[in-house]
């Protein structure tokens, strides 16, 4: 079950583009089509198809990439539960006019005229009538949005009839619906008013200006952030007018205080001041707007949670505030900017700036996009986590407008595209499903990966020059380096000539060109196979030393089974449950142990139990049995010897999960047995257990199977993968939580060169 990997068969491509797909699964050997799986890693749609036939030969490159679950490490981005570049939203659409970015939701309009909000809801911040979370951009009830503002944990928008609407938290009357202070999960009007322009969210309080070019705010003001001089602790449910000019344009709120811009070109702030972010070196509250400088070319400010940022007309750019994330962009760390500091200086080409939590994005006229301040969670979009202080370029020169909030950032494009990157705890990058991406993200810039195993935390992949890369957890050492530290991106691992890698969950196995067998990683049941130690191995350690002859090995949870050259099948490590499979015997092997008989052919380990066919096409299976997935038509009881499944010799494909095992035969059938208690067997029901082999539907065009923990991916002879079972991580690729009891076709996505497999997790060849 745990990412082990066998040769491809078929054709020697000359290049591939290695992707890893919306899917979770395990898998093992097939002509066709190519998928690697492992645990823990959830994830939702693929899209894009490859546009050539990988048959043509004309691949050029071996990329590999990931989409999923990256919370430790195991995405090879450089990062966990984060998406370190830009990654375009699941929809792909392309008509995205506006974005604003929230504490922990996202929020969008289009040219339609739609409204469109995702991530956390709580509070009902996201205003489709309910609190339920929202992996994927839903839409607000309207066609006449004209713009937006996410706040902490609310949301407002104006219509293009010049009404304002605001939901979501309302604890300090943030939503403006006089008196009440209950959340509202759907939009509310904002009084009657027909003549508001923009809206800006704070952390608790609301401000906007009106086509009269009046400023208004309410919600909480305990700091002086409504601009009434009061900072009071009473809230305010209803818009009060900050003075009595006429003469605002444009507004910002931050996480306790807010800002605006006049339309003699002068900029003022009020609320709070602890941290100098209303750039004067007064660090009280200040409950009425105070001027900043007394210039009168400023054209667009951004506030960020405890920093501020705005334009000239000149087109420099100046921040100032708090700057111990270097979110100021003056190339240090200098702590606070009591007054506008001017960023970059010499560029007078700085179009608009957003500001975040601790960090800073601005766009140029030239449609570049740069971020500075904190990147823990890969919030600047830069590939890294490294703090920037000073503006750094994001990848692309089509960049439109960009909005940051918390720990994420959303950016619009020239072509109406949307993009987010950061923090994914709730779906507020739009990528379909917490803690992952269903775009692909590039690993590196290397364009000579071979193949791939996905283990429960961590990723294993070769390359064409026989070289081995590891990332991810490491805290049994499963990464091969002489060490525990986790790794979040691809490290090499010592040696030129590795042939093929199977990782588990917390160990990792590999053979080498020369037919030896390594493995490394924890070893409290002998699992790494080195004769007696049961201690963490943090490099690899030979298996045998002496054999040269190893062909292929799978490691299973705390088991593996590796075959030779000459058919010889050998198994070590856990055999609570016999699945070492040497008759009887049940305490763990320190070292590889034979399995009775030569002519073994494929090996796949499962959970607890393991399978593997002979060159006969007779189909053998031993170890834990309790669901029936031993195939012998019982249960419960464990088979510590082989036990031939039916008398039929035209299995070709095995592979097992987590407690079912899935089989193809010569002609194409697929069948599978074992625990379907959320349909992973695939016969369009729950009965559970299935203790023999059922056929899954009628076709007889399967070629290529994938097992996961729970559900199980297929691929067929048009290259279409197919997967069913359980669905709760959105494991299944289909962009929804919806269990599914029979093969289903995941759209726009195909598979071609071999499938290959992990617990939760696919890796499938693509055209590039």
């Amino acid at each position: 079950m745990a990412g082990r990997w066998a040769r491809l068969s078929g054709p020697a491509w000359s290049s591939r583009r290695l992707q890893v797909a919306a899917l979770v699964g395990v898998a093992g050997l097939v002509t066709s089509s190519a998928v690697w799986s492992g645990a823990s890693a959830a994830f939702s749609t693929m899209l894009a198809n490859p546009t050539s036939s990988l048959s043509t030969g004309t691949w050029a490159s071996h990329l590999l990439e990931w989409i999923g679950d990256g919370q430790y490490g195991q995405s090879g981005a450089g990062d966990w539960i984060a998406e370190r570049s830009p990654g375009q939203e699941i929809t792909a659409t392309t008509t995205w006019t506006k974005v604003s970015v929230g504490g922990n939701h996202s929020c969008g309009t289009r040219s339609d005229g739609t409204l469109w909000c995702w991530g956390d809801n709580s509070s009902g911040q996201l205003g489709v009538g309910n609190l339920v979370q929202q992996t994927r951009p839903v839409q607000i009830a309207g066609t006449t949005w004209s713009s937006v503002a996410a706040g902490a944990s609310h949301t407002c928008a104006v219509k293009t009839n010049g009404t304002l609407w605001c939901w979501g938290l309302n604890s300090t009357g943030q939503v403006g619906n006089g008196g009440v202070v209950t959340p509202q999960n759907a939009p509310v009007q904002v009084g009657a008013l027909t003549t508001w322009a923009l809206v800006a969210a704070g952390n608790a309080h609301t401000c906007a200006v009106k086509t009269d070019g009046t400023l208004w705010c309410w919600g909480k003001g305990s700091s002086g952030q409504l601009g009434n001089n009061c900072a009071c602790g009473t809230p305010v449910s209803s818009p009060v007018q900050v003075g009595v000019l006429t003469t605002w344009s444009t507004n910002a709120a931050g996480s306790d205080y807010s800002c605006a811009t006049k339309t003699d070109g002068t900029v003022w702030c009020w609320g709070n001041n602890t941290t100098n972010q209303q750039g004067t070196s007064n660090g009280n509250p200040q409950p009425l707007p105070k001027q900043i400088g007394a210039l009168t070319t400023w054209s667009r400010v951004g506030a960020g949670a405890s920093h501020g940022c705005d334009t000239k007309t000149d087109g420099t750019l100046w921040c100032w505030g708090l700057n111990t994330n270097g979110q100021v962009g003056i190339g240090s760390v200098a702590s606070p900017q009591t007054s506008p500091q001017q960023v970059s200086v010499g560029i007078t080409t700085w179009n608009s700036v957003a500001g975040g939590s601790a960090q800073s994005c601005a766009t140029r006229t030239n449609g570049t996009l740069w971020c500075w301040g904190i990147n823990t969670n890969g919030q600047l979009g830069l590939g890294t986590i490294t703090q920037q202080t000073s503006p750094t370029q994001v990848a692309g020169t089509t960049w439109a407008s960009v909005a940051t909030g918390g720990s994420h950032t959303c950016a619009t494009k020239t072509d109406g595209t949307l993009w987010c990157w950061g923090l994914e705890t709730s779906g507020q990058l739009g990528t379909a499903a917490p803690h992952q991406t269903s775009t692909a993200i590039q690993i590196g810039a290397n364009t000579t990966w071979a193949s791939a195993s996905v283990g429960a935390y961590h990723t294993c992949a070769t390359r064409t020059d026989n070289t081995l890369w590891c990332w991810g957890t490491n805290a049994s050492g499963q990464l091969g380096q002489g060490n525990t530290t986790l790794l979040y991106l691809p490290t090499q691992v010592a040696g030129t000539t590795w042939a093929t890698v199977s990782a588990s969950g917390t160990d990792t196995c590999a053979t080498k060109t020369d037919g030896t067998l390594w493995c490394w990683g924890i070893n409290d049941k002998g699992e790494i196979g080195n004769g007696g130690v049961v201690t963490p191995q943090l490099n690899p350690v030979q298996v045998s030393a002496g054999i040269t002859i190893w062909n292929s090995v799978s490691t299973g949870s705390i088991s593996s089974c590796a075959t030779r050259t000459d058919g010889t099948l050998w198994c070590w490590g856990n055999n609570t449950y016999g699945q070492v499979g040497n008759g009887g015997v049940v305490t763990p092997q320190t070292s590889p142990v034979q399995v009775a008989g030569t002519s073994w052919n494929k090996v796949s380990a499962g959970g607890v139990s393991m399978c593997a066919t002979k060159t006969t096409g007779t189909l053998w299976c031993w170890g834990n049995n309790t669901y029936g997935q031993v195939g012998n038509g019982g249960v419960v009881t464990p088979q510590s010897s082989p036990v031939q499944v039916g008398a039929l010799t035209t299995w070709n494909n095995i592979d097992g999960g987590g407690y079912h095992t899935c089989a193809t035969k010569t002609d194409g059938t697929l069948w599978c047995w074992g625990l379907n208690t959320t349909g992973q067997v695939g016969i369009g029901s729950v009965a559970s257990p299935q203790s023999s082999p059922v056929q899954v539907g009628s076709a007889t065009t399967w070629t290529g199977i994938a097992a996961g923990y729970s559900h199980t991916c297929a691929t067929r002879t048009d290259d279409s993968v197919w997967c069913w079972g359980d669905n709760s991580m959105g494991q299944l690729g289909f962009g929804d939580l919806t269990e599914r009891d029979s093969p289903t076709q995941v759209p726009g996505l195909t598979a071609a060169g071999g499938i290959y497999s992990g617990d939760q997790a696919f890796v499938v060849f693509l055209i590039a």
